[in-house]
């Protein structure tokens, strides 16, 4: 079964769906079918990734302020996903020393932190 697109995806493209159509570009889809474009680009772009809302929400909202800059006619999803930046590098960790001594730097370090 099909997961559905979650909310916070479908109202990222339709925010930028409506930023695009401020700008009247050519090819700007007729404002009777805004709906329906909307719809196609969501149920077009959601099963291209594995979308997370804290990782994404912002980067496709630069991609659409991408788009805005770019292009001169309306663009193509595809367009949206080739301008999508890069998700941001998590934080790695190096792993642990081991050993006695290790384990109690470890413990000291965190006596340190919780002020004990």
């Amino acid at each position: 079964m099909k997961k559905q697109p979650e909310s916070w995806f479908r109202n990222a493209i339709v925010s930028g769906i409506q930023q695009l159509l401020s700008l009247s570009l050519d090819g700007t889809p007729p404002s009777k079918t805004i709906t329906l474009t909307a719809s196609t680009w969501i149920e077009v772009l959601w099963p291209t990734r594995r979308w997370d809302a804290e990782l994404d929400e912002t980067r496709i909202a630069e991609a659409f302020r991408q788009l805005m800059i770019r292009c001169d006619r309306w663009p193509a999803p595809r367009q949206l996903l080739l301008v999508l930046p890069s998700r941001p590098e998590r934080l790695k960790l190096t792993p642990p020393a081991k050993g006695r001594d290790a384990a109690m730097q470890a413990i000291k370090h965190a006596k340190e932190i919780l002020g004990s």
